[in-house]
């Protein structure tokens, strides 16, 4: 007697889907947090068109206790690097002074980084003259 052949395995290609949230965020509150706070040249004043970025920030960590930022602050290459790493400390102070004393996010979910010159443009926009955020 022939023995059946044996059933052909049906091929499945797997499905490989990006997560919807890092430390609990979803794509929106990620979007908030990747998304630079940009500087006038020579200066480390918020401008008022960014201010509604970080008080979109704050509104995030209010919600997750939880999660630590970081601020990375950065400058253009233009000028002389001790100052230019004097300028990015100064604009992450200025973010997070924004953070905790106006927006009340407490302290200790907050931390600064600063990287001085950064050659990092893309397109036109000032991408050296930002602080970044990032969750941790």
């Amino acid at each position: 007697l022939a023995q059946p052949e044996p059933p052909v395995p049906e091929i499945v290609e797997p499905t490989v889907t990006a997560p919807t949230t890092v430390n609990g965020l979803g794509k929106e509150e990620m979007a908030i947090i990747n998304d630079p706070i940009f500087f006038d040249t020579d200066s480390a004043e918020v401008i008022y068109e960014q201010k509604s970025k970080v008080s979109r920030k704050a509104a995030i960590l209010l919600g997750h206790p939880d999660i630590k930022m970081q601020l990375l602050g950065s400058a253009s290459e233009i000028g002389q690097s001790q100052y230019n790493l004097e300028l990015a400390y100064k604009r992450a102070i200025e973010v997070q002074t924004l953070l905790v004393v106006v927006n009340q996010v407490p302290n200790n979910q907050v931390s600064i980084f600063t990287v001085g010159e950064m050659r990092a443009n893309i397109g036109n926009l000032p991408r050296d003259r930002a602080v970044r955020t990032y969750i941790r």
